[in-house]
Formats: structure tokens, C-alpha cells, sequence
């Protein structure tokens, strides 16, 4: 496969490669791919960061195969990256609050609990499901503090605060050579507050 950059060419380095030449077969990898992401949601936050930065490194490289071979529509590629930036993140949303409420005693009992109250909604390339390989995600948060399993005195938008900074350096790796996604949070409104979730009565 022609290799477009510096990028693609690391990932060949390290021994990923797509010599598959059947779009429909491509699809299919990538499709599984997006499902081994899903099933990341129970890891630890360890486990998550080393297996989502290969099942992301080998994505790359399958999807550059359709991208630089012009398979399917510019659309249709732009979808395919978005399903897989909104598994990624749905499953790193969980991990990181399994993460969290191990470090809060009065949060224990709910690590192996379905995520409630919490949401994060894409927004720009992410959110007309159109990202490519370049794009960042950009990212919005609310909390219900009805339905969010925190306690008042350990302070909701404290506890959905440090969720979403686990998820964001679970991701983005401090803006290392092996991110996920470079996640920014700068278009939400009210960006220069020091929270990143907003209550939804707000």
C-alpha cells in the first residue's frame, strides 16, 4: 500500500499493514474493529489506553486503504471514522468513570454499573459525522444530577469534572506521538469555566 505520511509510515514501521484489496473486505475488518472497541468499556483504565491505541493504530491504516484508494464516498469515509471516534469514546466515557469511582469509597459499589447521568455530545466534524484523519473531536458534557450516581457531599460537577479529565488523557495521551483523538472542549459554551460538564438545569 502507498503510504501518504509520516504517520502511516510509523504504523507500517511497527508492523501494521492493510494488504487487502477488497473494499468489501476492508469494511468488514473495520466494522470488527469498532465492535473489539465496544467491548472496551469494562477494562481498566490500562488496559483500555494500550488496547485502544492499537485497535486505533490498526483502524488507521485500514481505513487509509479506502481513503488513498478512493473506496466508497468522501461521505461515506467520514462516517466510518465518526462510528469509530463515537465507540471510542463511549467506551473510554466508562472506563473512566469505572476509574474514578474506584477512588471514591462512597462510589465502590457502583464501578460495575452501567454510566447514568453523564453524556458527552460531538460537535463540528464529529458531530455531522464527517471527521477525517486529521480532525479533532470536539466535545460537549452534561450531567443530570438527578439520575448521575454521586453523592451531593462529594460534589457532582467535581466528580463528572475528573470523569471527563480521564477520559480526555485516556485519548489524547498529553499530545504524545500514539493519541486516540486530540479531544478539545473549547466550543462548549461558557469554555473558560474550570468544569467541563454543565448541569442540565443550566
Amino acid at each position: 500500500m502507498h503510504v501518504a505520511s509520516a504517520y502511516l509510515q510509523r504504523l507500517e514501521r511497527k508492523g501494521f499493514s492493510c494488504d487487502e484489496t477488497d473494499p468489501a473486505h476492508v469494511l468488514e475488518r473495520l466494522r470488527s474493529l469498532i465492535g473489539d472497541t465496544e467491548n472496551l468499556s469494562g477494562t481498566s483504565l490500562e488496559e483500555f489506553e494500550s488496547a485502544i491505541t492499537a485497535i486505533k493504530n490498526e483502524y488507521t491504516i485500514s481505513w487509509a486503504q479506502l481513503e488513498l484508494n478512493k473506496n466508497l464516498t468522501h461521505e461515506e469515509r467520514g462516517l466510518l471514522w465518526s462510528q469509530f471516534a463515537d465507540a471510542s469514546l463511549d467506551a473510554a466515557l466508562q472506563v473512566a468513570w469505572r476509574h474514578v469511582a474506584g477512588k471514591h469509597k462512597a462510589l465502590n459499589s457502583l464501578i460495575d454499573q452501567p454510566l447514568k447521568g453523564l453524556f458527552v455530545l460531538g460537535l463540528g466534524k464529529l458531530g455531522g459525522k464527517d471527521l477525517n484523519f486529521s480532525s479533532d473531536v470536539d466535545l460537549i458534557a452534561y450531567f443530570d444530577p438527578e439520575t448521575f450516581p454521586v453523592p451531593s457531599s462529594l460534589g457532582i460537577a467535581f466528580i463528572a469534572h475528573q470523569v471527563l479529565q480521564t477520559l480526555t488523557k485516556s485519548l489524547s495521551r498529553s499530545g504524545g506521538l500514539d493519541f486516540v483523538w486530540r479531544v478539545d472542549w473549547r466550543l462548549r459554551p461558557n469554555a473558560s469555566a474550570n468544569t467541563l460538564a454543565m448541569s442540565v438545569p443550566a
